[in-house]
C-alpha cells in the first residue's frame, strides 16, 4: 500500500493535473443549462476522486496487475495463514489455472490498496494507516469474521471521549475527518452534489460520528444495511435528546472494500440544542434501538411500526409545527384507536393516553387535556378549518412529542397495549 501510494502520488505531481479539489454544487435550470450553484476550495488530494486516482493507476502506471514482489506478498499471506484462511465470498470460482496469490489480490489487497490512497493521508501518518488496515484485513481473512459498519456525522451531542455499548460507538471527529470525509451521490441523474467535511448546502457540520458494527462472516455475501444507526437515533429522541447533521448514512464492510461501499439518506434536523453525551445515555439509547424493529425505519407494515415510523417523520428536519403535529397525532393514533371501535376518535385518544401514562387523576387529567387540545388543532388542520396560530401549533406539537415520546418509552420497555386492552381502558 505504501509503495502503490508514494507511486501514485509521484504520478500526480509530475502530470499537468491540478493536485487539488475544487469541489462544486451544480443544479439544471429551466432551459437544461447546468449553472454551478456554490463553489469552493478545499486542500483534498484530487487523489481522493475514482477518475483522478484511476487515471493514474491504469493509464499511466499500469498497477491494474500485481508486479512479483505483491504476489509473492500475496502467496506468503496464504501460506502463513494455511488453514485458517478463510476467503471472501466475492473471490473468483475455483480454477486449477488461476494463481490463488492473484486472486486474493484482486479481491482483497487491490482493493484495500485502493481505499489507502484515496484517503490520500499525509506522509507522517502513511505508515501507521497502513498497517492498521493490513492487521485489520490479516484478521478478517485468519478468523472469517468482518463486520459491516453505519456512520454518521451528528451535531447537538456533544462528545468528549470514545463510548462503546454493545455494537454502537460514538467518539469525537478527528481533524482529519473534519477535512476528509467525502460522500458523493445522485438525485433522478441530473442532480450531482460533492460533499466534502460539512455539509456546504444546509450548512450542517458534524461534531462526533456514530457508528454501529453489525457481524459478518466474510465467506458469506455482506448483509444489507442492519439500519441500526437510524434506530439509535430514533432512541436518542425517544428520551428526548435531538440531534442534527448533514442526515446521510455511510456504509462500508471490514475487511474494507469500497466496491461495497453505500450512502443512503438520514432523516435529521438541521440544528438542534447542545446536550452532553454520557455512558449512561448511549446505553439507554442502544438498548432502546435493540427493541425498534428494522421495519420501523423502513418500510413499516404494522401499527407498532408506523407509530415509530411517524414519531421519527415529525422529529425530522424541514418539517413546519403543522407537519409535525400531524405526523405525530397520526403516531398517537396508530398507538391508542384499536383497529376496530366505538365511539369518538378524540375521547377514546385522551382516555386510552391518559390511563397508559398517568400515574394519578391529576397526571390523567393533564395528559387528556392536552390531548383534547392536539385533536382538535390537528383536525382544524385535516379539515380545513380556522387556519390555527403558529404559537397553538408549536405548543401543540411540544405537547404531541413530549406524550409521544413518552408513550413509545413505554411500549418498547414495557408492552405494546393489545386490541383488548385499548377496547377496555376506558374503564380503568
Amino acid at each position: 500500500m505504501i509503495t502503490r501510494h508514494e507511486r501514485v502520488n509521484d504520478a500526480l505531481k509530475q502530470s499537468e493535473l491540478q493536485p487539488y479539489v475544487e469541489s462544486r454544487v451544480t443544479d439544471f435550470d429551466l432551459t437544461g443549462e447546468v449553472h454551478t450553484v456554490k463553489s469552493y476550495r478545499t486542500r483534498r488530494s484530487a487523489l481522493a476522486l475514482d477518475e483522478v486516482r484511476h487515471y493514474l493507476e491504469y493509464e499511466v502506471l499500469s498497477l491494474d496487475f500485481p508486479n512479483d514482489d505483491e504476489l509473492a506478498a500475496a502467496a506468503n499471506m496464504i501460506k502463513m495463514l494455511g488453514k485458517r484462511f478463510h476467503q471472501p465470498w466475492y473471490h473468483i470460482p475455483p480454477d486449477d489455472d488461476v494463481d490463488p496469490a492473484i486472486v486474493l489480490f484482486q479481491t482483497v489487497i487491490w482493493p484495500l490498496s485502493d481505499y489507502f490512497i484515496s484517503l490520500t493521508p499525509p506522509t507522517d501518518d502513511a505508515v501507521r494507516l497502513a498497517r492498521s488496515l493490513a492487521d485489520e484485513t490479516v484478521r478478517a481473512l485468519s478468523t472469517g469474521s468482518g463486520a459491516v459498519i453505519e456512520r454518521a456525522l451528528l451535531d447537538g451531542l456533544v462528545v468528549d471521549h470514545p463510548m462503546t455499548v454493545g455494537r454502537v460507538a460514538l467518539r469525537p471527529l478527528t481533524v482529519q475527518e473534519r477535512h476528509g470525509i467525502t460522500a458523493r451521490f445522485n438525485r433522478a441523474s441530473s442532480y450531482e452534489v460533492q460533499l466534502v467535511g460539512p455539509d456546504f448546502i444546509s450548512g450542517v457540520s458534524g461534531t462526533c460520528v456514530i457508528e454501529a458494527h453489525t457481524p459478518w462472516e466474510i465467506s458469506d455475501p455482506p448483509p444489507e444495511s442492519p439500519f441500526l444507526v437510524d434506530r439509535v437515533i430514533l432512541a436518542l429522541q425517544l428520551i428526548g435528546v435531538s440531534v442534527a447533521g448533514p442526515g446521510w448514512v455511510h456504509t462500508s464492510t471490514e475487511p474494507r472494500n469500497v466496491e461495497l461501499d453505500s450512502l443512503r439518506p438520514l432523516r435529521l434536523c438541521s440544528t438542534a440544542p447542545r446536550v452532553a453525551a454520557s455512558d449512561e445515555l448511549i446505553s439507554h439509547a442502544a438498548s432502546l434501538a435493540e427493541q425498534i424493529p428494522e421495519a420501523a425505519v423502513t418500510e413499516p407494515r404494522n401499527r407498532h411500526d408506523i407509530a415509530l415510523n411517524r414519531f421519527l417523520r415529525g422529529c425530522a428536519a424541514a418539517l413546519t409545527p403543522s407537519d409535525a403535529l400531524l405526523e405525530y397525532t397520526i403516531a398517537l393514533e396508530a398507538i391508542l384507536l384499536p383497529s376496530k371501535f366505538e365511539g369518538e376518535l378524540g375521547y377514546r385518544l385522551r382516555v386510552n393516553a391518559a390511563w397508559l401514562l398517568g400515574s394519578d387523576r391529576d397526571t390523567r387529567a393533564q395528559i387528556a387535556h392536552k390531548l383534547g387540545r392536539i385533536y382538535t388543532l390537528r383536525s382544524s388542520l385535516v379539515h380545513g378549518l380556522r387556519s390555527p396560530e403558529d404559537n397553538d401549533l408549536k405548543e401543540a406539537a411540544t405537547w404531541a412529542r413530549e406524550i409521544q415520546c413518552d408513550l413509545l418509552r413505554y411500549c418498547l420497555e414495557v408492552s405494546w397495549p393489545s386490541e383488548a386492552e385499548l377496547a377496555h381502558l376506558a374503564l380503568g
